[in-house]
């Protein structure tokens, strides 16, 4: 009999890889499946970015490089977070095959017995998953009261009144699933809550390039947070490079010292050529798609509104997380249900509210950063199979 760890036993398949799954299998079996599913920008990857790439090849640059980052590629972040006003040096800044592998390792140097760790719900489903596979103990907190954003008041109360003493808070803005981006005065009583318990900030700030009410600003960027909160990012999203897997964290030295070695020994370097493709994105051009996706956000609101399903009005990334209560029955009766009912009677791809926390199963994530014309037609064949 081959053993394996319990809590290995303990890993679930995510109903967001699932369907992400499915239809890449339906779409090589010929079938026109559209996808609201998976958050991945329609456009192609810039060309002066590929051509970073592809000049690395033919430049012979597929070695490895440092397990932490290309240096010029973490000096070209160091100077791009400049211009945000952060002054970090590139001692402070790891690369990564992507942010999901920095997060899993920032949860492995900080988690410790059955430490807490405050996650604000509905969440990406990975970082549950990753706290439970450590062992640590996940404080969910349903956000749906506040229309999906994190409060002070409520992480107090729960520290003084259920005796939690959390180690940190995964904050996530603008969010996936919802689209909720965190304001100036929520984040500074939020800081202040971190100072005064001591707790790290993990800030996933990975569509902070997609915002479309009000600003994005980093709970970083407040007075006294860079020494206790540690920036996640991606050029995934923001540079339509979701397939060449470079994302980087900032933070300070005495946790990025940690993680530097943490890369070193489990995760080794990031492609050395996606990192060449990085260096060109940051040092080309400014790439902009946020304003792409506003005719398909828009279309999106507006058959909500229409067809009388409740939602929060997304102000940034490039989701919006909908209450499809009134289209379970005995039939249909959960999110799951749903999503695959779409699925196979309109050749559409939605995500079940389920992934993003189990009270979320009357809920279903519709991702808009699709073309408009492509939208309009997603909406018209899950219209004639559900109103």
């Amino acid at each position: 009999m081959i053993r394996i760890s319990k809590k290995a036993k303990s890993l679930k398949p995510s109903h967001l890889n699932n369907f992400f799954a499915k239809t890449k299998k339906m779409r090589a079996n010929g079938k026109d499946i559209i996808s609201l599913g998976v958050g991945e920008p329609y456009q192609d990857t810039a060309f002066f970015i590929s051509e970073g790439g592809i000049s690395a090849i033919q430049e012979g640059y597929t070695k490895y490089t440092p397990a932490n980052g290309d240096p010029r590629l973490k000096e070209a972040i160091k100077k791009s977070l400049a211009l945000e006003g952060f002054n970090y040096d590139t001692k402070s800044i790891i690369v990564s095959a992507g942010a999901k592998p920095i997060i899993f390792a920032l949860l492995n140097i900080l988690i410790e017995g059955k430490d807490e760790i405050i996650i604000p719900a509905p969440y990406y489903p990975p970082f549950a998953t990753m706290i439970n596979f450590l062992g640590g103990k996940i404080i969910a907190i349903d956000t749906t009261p506040d229309n999906f954003q994190l409060k002070a008041e409520t992480i107090e109360n729960l520290i003084t009144q259920k005796n939690i003493a959390p180690k940190g808070l995964i904050l996530n803005s603008p969010n996936n699933p919802t689209g909720a981006v965190y304001g100036r005065g929520d984040l500074l009583k939020i800081s202040e809550l971190a100072r005064k318990y001591d707790f790290w900030v993990i800030s996933d700030e990975c569509y902070q390039k997609f915002v479309y009410e009000g600003d994005f600003i980093s709970i970083a960027s407040l007075p006294n947070m860079s020494e206790r909160s540690i920036i996640i990012r991606s050029f995934s999203k923001s540079y339509a490079m979701t397939g060449w897997r470079v994302g980087y964290a900032a933070g300070p030295k005495k946790i990025m010292k940690k993680l530097d070695i943490y890369a070193g020994n489990f995760l080794g370097c990031a492609s050395s050529i996606s990192q060449k493709a990085a260096i060109s994105a940051l040092n080309g051009p400014d790439v902009k798609f946020v304003n792409n996706f506003l005719p398909s956000r828009k279309i999106l609101i507006s058959w909500l509104g229409k067809n009388n399903i409740p939602f929060g009005k997304p102000q940034g990334a490039f989701y919006i997380f909908a209450d499809f209560s009134k289209f379970l029955s005995k039939k249909i009766k959960d999110s799951v249900a749903l999503a695959d009912f779409i699925f196979k009677k309109a050749e559409v791809t939605v995500i079940p509210g389920i992934s993003f926390g189990p009270q979320y199963d009357n809920y279903l994530r519709l991702s808009y950063c699709v073309r408009q014309s492509v939208m309009k037609y997603a909406l018209q064949k899950i219209e004639k199979i559900l109103i």
